[in-house]
């Protein structure tokens, strides 16, 4: 039994705490939970930890399922023609923001050749990573 936090609030427990993840996570990503909604299982602890709050830091990736990317080369050009918006695209469970306690439980490609079936998110573009600002800061690599 894991006990079940939300905003660092105790708010009960779960019997089955990867299954209790796996059906939020999929819930989250057909949207009928908020998008804004990050999960994480510690397993150490056997605790779960939902955030909801504002102003933490979230980063969007490209979600993965049995080693292919869900975003396809008919999205791209959908985006391109201006057929669907990026928020179409989270709104469909092609793109996720995750926070940094659900990375920890995430195995992230930087480019689509280095995809494997364990992978669950891949990159937009290894600068997205960085943020605006930091890659704009020239030879920051070399430092």
């Amino acid at each position: 039994m894991a006990e079940v936090y939300l905003n660092s609030k105790f708010i009960g427990t779960v019997d089955n705490p990867i299954e209790f993840v796996q059906k939020a996570r999929e819930e989250r990503r057909r949207g009928a939970i908020t998008d804004n909604l990050n999960v994480y299982y510690n397993e150490k602890a056997n605790e779960i930890q939902l955030e909801s709050s504002k102003g933490r830091a979230r980063r969007p990736l490209i979600i993965v399922k049995d080693g292919a990317p869900l975003l396809t080369e008919r999205h791209i050009k959908q985006l391109e023609k201006n057929e669907i918006s990026w928020s179409d695209l989270v709104k469909q469970g092609i793109i996720e923001y995750l926070d940094a306690a659900e990375e920890e439980s995430t195995l992230i490609a930087f480019i689509e050749s280095e995809l494997t079936p364990e992978h669950t998110h891949l990159e937009i573009t290894p600068l997205a990573m960085l943020g605006y600002c930091t890659s704009l800061v020239p030879y920051g690599n070399f430092n």
